[in-house]
């Protein structure tokens, strides 16, 4: 069922003039620099499956950009499904060294994957079998 309330029309329209501006910004940004490599940093929602600012580039002319996609530990495996991304790239734990705040790092203690220490940066508690070590 295709949602058509007031509401979630707002929203979609929102979207739509978000990823239009963020297209702009980039075309625009390649325009001004031949040959450099312009780099948009983005919402997933943004970017996944060529929808959002893939999309009005290429409206705009531009050709398909490449969507790099994090992609949490905790994700289902099942959702990676063929044009979802050119690459995604596993994002096991938070970096260290990092302040977090007050709410962060109580649900980080609550996961015991990371936590925080007094002064509030963050620092690894343990390691998950497999993680990239560093």
């Amino acid at each position: 069922m295709i949602r058509q309330d007031a509401e979630f029309r707002r929203f979609v329209e929102s979207q739509l003039v978000w990823d239009r501006a963020m297209a702009q910004g980039i075309a625009e940004a390649a325009r001004q620099r031949p040959g450099a490599v312009v780099v948009g940093l983005m919402g997933s929602g943004h970017v996944i499956h060529g929808w959002g600012v893939s999309h009005q580039l290429q409206q705009m002319g531009s050709k398909a950009p490449l969507a790099l996609l994090p992609w949490d530990r905790d994700s289902d495996c099942a959702s990676l499904v063929p044009g979802l991304a050119d690459a995604v790239f596993g994002v096991a734990e938070p970096p260290c060294g990092h302040r977090l705040p007050a709410a962060a790092r109580h649900q980080a203690r609550a996961r015991g994957g990371w936590c925080a220490d007094r002064r509030g940066h963050r620092r690894i508690d343990r390691r998950t079998h497999g993680a990239a070590q560093g």
